[in-house]
């Protein structure tokens, strides 16, 4: 899945409203008008979504990472592209690089706070929820979540403790990590199966296509995993509370 694609056409939506074709021919009948079919969709979703961070993942008081200084924030802010979409508070991520020391001290802190709290105001656990069509009505949508600036600001300040830990527990199963991708995935796949076939083996191969993956995320095991593997709780917390923010 291009994520970075769909947050672009997400953010070209935030400034033209899209057509819809009247074409019988060309969307075939529908079940149902678009209008409810999305109505349906937003209904199904927020069963979902609609439940608070438990009181397990909420209870965590620790030590910050460290306040994050003006210069590493201010980096990590000119890192996201002029195009990448604003945060649904109407901030670009970009807009942290102007603000002066003194400023971006007080979102250093505020930062360190929420590490070491694990909770954030409501007002910046705002997600915007958008539904980008897969290309037809059977195959259904895919959901672009846009949180707010500040915390995609966070999760980019904080990439390269999670890549420390990354690194310290490789996988040869995960295939997103730095230098992977579904491309290297299959290639490495069609060479073994090809190495085996060689020698005279036997080669199978079964693909599985995980549906709404991140949205069937458990956090309970998340949690018991990260915690079992030292997964920096800094983290870990903060992202479990901020999974089940309200969409709109």
């Amino acid at each position: 899945m291009n994520l970075a694609g769909g947050a672009r056409k997400v953010h070209r939506w935030t400034r033209e409203l899209p057509t819809v074709s009247k074409d019988r021919a060309e969307v075939g009948t529908l079940p149902m008008l678009p209008h409810q079919q999305l109505e349906e969709e937003v209904a199904r979703l927020q069963v979902l979504w609609a439940t608070e961070a438990t009181t397990e993942e909420r209870s965590w008081r620790q030590e910050g990472l460290g306040t994050p200084p003006p210069d590493i924030i201010r980096k990590a802010s000119v890192s996201f592209p002029e195009h990448a979409a604003y945060g649904p508070e109407g901030w670009h991520m970009r807009h942290y690089s102007h603000m002066g020391d003194d400023g971006l001290r007080c979102v250093g802190l505020f930062l360190t706070i929420f590490e070491m709290s694990g909770g954030m105001p409501a007002q910046l656990r705002m997600v915007m929820a958008y539904l980008v069509s897969k290309g037809s009505i059977k195959k259904g949508w895919r959901v672009i979540n846009l949180f707010t600036s500040l915390y995609r600001l966070w999760v980019r300040i904080r990439r390269g403790a999670a890549r420390e830990w990354e690194l310290r527990h490789p996988r040869a199963y995960v295939a997103f990590g730095p230098g992977g991708g579904t491309i290297r995935a299959v290639y490495q796949q069609s060479l073994i199966a090809e190495a085996a076939a060689g020698k005279g083996g036997v080669v199978g191969s079964v693909l599985w296509d995980l549906r709404e993956f991140y949205e069937h995320i458990s956090r309970a095991l998340l949690l018991a995993r990260g915690r079992s593997n030292n997964f920096p709780m800094q983290l870990l917390s903060c992202l479990l509370y901020t999974s089940p923010s309200p969409r709109d």
